[in-house]
């Protein structure tokens, strides 16, 4: 029995589309120099570095988007809005995406008031 193995594809900002399942890469975080000893300081331009964010790998849904700006859901039922200039993107199957928004919802304890649920 053969198992395909499916990997990300990186995603150009224009090939979003409502409904499509993503995760985020990398994510850009910028910081001043901590050294602000001599005058030269006050020109100093803030440092930029590309992180893998602890996040990496879980699927999001894409709700909506207004360059560059992405609204997304993730497997918990939460809504957040990315920015892509400090965001990269790729798109993820649909199955792993289910695969993992399922799991979730198995995870989570009943609401209903039963406590053998």
């Amino acid at each position: 029995m053969t198992k395909q193995v499916r990997s990300i594809r990186p995603l150009a900002v224009e090939d979003l589309r409502i409904g499509d399942f993503v995760t985020i890469t990398h994510e850009l975080v910028e910081s001043m120099p901590l050294c602000f000893i001599d005058d030269s300081a006050t020109t100093q331009k803030p440092k930029r570095v590309w992180l893998m964010p602890a996040t990496a790998g879980r699927p999001l849904v894409v709700r909506e988007v207004c360059l560059p700006f992405v609204f997304v859901e993730t497997s918990k039922g939460k809504f957040r809005t990315l920015d892509v200039r400090r965001h990269r993107l790729a798109r993820v199957s649909k199955k792993y995406a289910r695969a993992v928004f399922d799991a979730v919802k198995r995870s989570e304890p009943s609401t209903d008031g039963d406590p053998s649920a």
